[in-house]
């Protein structure tokens, strides 16, 4: 029995996308892995992206590009690294990937308690002005 080298040519394509929900700009993209040996039709890839989001809106019936909001309709169309938006029966509604509210809201408030002079003074209180010894 001889057992044939798996052959670079014979591995199954593997493309990562970065998928965010319709609308939504707190929500942080998910990477899927999408396996073609797994993913063999376009039902199936909207399958997988319906659990890896787990969009509100429920399953997930159309995949667009972010940017200008064209309707991906097969896997040839999907392009590894790339972000899309997945969406419900709803039309596409752009959002600004650029400015993730979240990391902004994270970033100031790091920022705040890395710097002690830029927090607001403490109110005053009797405990605040006693002595140490007392």
């Amino acid at each position: 029995m001889s057992a044939e080298k798996p052959n670079f040519l014979s591995q199954p394509e593997v493309k990562n996308i970065f998928v965010y929900r319709n609308g939504d700009p707190y929500y942080e993209p998910r990477r899927l892995v999408i396996n073609s040996k797994r993913v063999s039709t376009f039902d199936t890839l909207l399958r997988e992206v319906t659990g890896g989001v787990r969009a509100p809106f429920g399953a997930v019936r159309n995949i667009y590009t972010p940017k200008a909001g064209h309707r991906v309709d097969s896997l040839e169309h999907l392009r590894s690294g790339e972000q899309y938006v997945a969406a419900g029966r709803e039309k596409f509604k752009k959002i600004d990937l650029a400015v993730n509210p979240k990391q902004s809201k994270v970033s100031s408030k790091a920022t705040a308690l890395r710097n002690p002079c830029s927090q607001p003074p403490l109110a005053d209180s009797k405990a605040s002005i006693l002595p140490l010894g007392t």
